[in-house]
């Protein structure tokens, strides 16, 4: 629980930064930004928790992080034994102000270099698919110490990367639009080895891999609002009416795609393929 609220506040803090420009960029905060904005955060027990438990990580980036980090199919949960594997959900997503049901499906991750990776896949909102191809950019990585509901002592470490990405949709390789924006992955390292941190899974809020930022119309300039993640999405208080869960407002089941949506089956519909 501890750990999902921490990675909550963190995001909320890069999120408030980056509305506060003019636009979006594709260029992350700083963690020196983010360090010093802790200091408007009210509760001082807050931002006492926030800078202590943050370090920095062991993690090497020289580690490919495609598959075990960025595009897992199965993730590690609870106690992170051979038995706790489970099959990963795909992302939950909106665009615009009308929070509008976004799909994103990632066909390949490939690590570029240290810092780089590209991403190949296809994107769905209100019923047109379409390709896309771009990178994510890591631009930093902190560490914090293991806490959580479990006995976590043999993880040697738990962080969070933090990293920016641009991907260029495309129709027939047509330019259409492009998503620009800031992502945070979580991760631990048990035995020498990089695994998305699911360790807290089951806990109320939980979330991953959180993408916020904007979609471009390249033949308009129009600017819409376009976040996704894993269980939760970012900025999404309009819309996700849920507590220890995600879900949809009446409105965005009635009017916005989100009708069938069941947290059971959300990965029941391959409409990439």
């Amino acid at each position: 629980m501890k750990q999902s609220l921490i990675i909550t506040l963190v995001f909320a803090m890069l999120s408030i930064l980056s509305c506060c420009s003019n636009s979006i960029k594709p260029d992350s905060v700083s963690l020196a930004e983010t360090d010093s904005s802790l200091e408007s955060i009210d509760s001082v027990a807050t931002k006492d928790s926030l800078i202590m438990k943050m370090k920095e990580s062991h993690l090497d980036l020289g580690t490919d992080l495609s598959v075990s980090v960025i595009n897992p199919k199965r993730i590690l949960v609870e106690e992170m034994t051979k038995d706790n594997w489970c099959d990963r959900a795909e992302p939950l997503g909106y665009r615009g102000t009308s929070f509008d049901r976004f799909y994103i499906h990632y066909e390949s991750v490939k690590r570029i270099d240290d810092r780089r990776y590209k991403v190949i896949g296809k994107t769905r909102c209100i019923g047109a698919i379409h390709d896309f191809m771009g990178e994510i950019i890591i631009d930093s990585v902190k560490a914090y110490n293991p806490e959580g509901g479990y006995d976590l002592k043999k993880l040697e470490e738990r962080g969070i990367i933090y990293g920016h990405y641009q991907f260029d949709e495309s129709d027939n390789q047509k330019p259409i639009g492009k998503y620009t924006g800031n992502v945070y992955f979580s991760f631990n390292i048990l035995d020498g080895k990089v695994y998305y941190d699911a360790v807290d899974c089951w806990d109320d809020g939980y979330c991953n891999n959180q993408y916020e930022g904007v979609w471009v119309d390249i033949k308009t300039n129009r600017t819409l609002p376009c976040n996704w993640g894993d269980y939760r999405i970012p900025s999404s208080s309009g819309l996700d009416n849920g507590s220890g869960e995600f879900v949809p407002s009446d409105d965005a089941r009635n009017n916005h795609g989100w009708g069938d949506y069941n947290s059971e089956n959300s990965n029941s519909d391959e409409w990439w393929k």
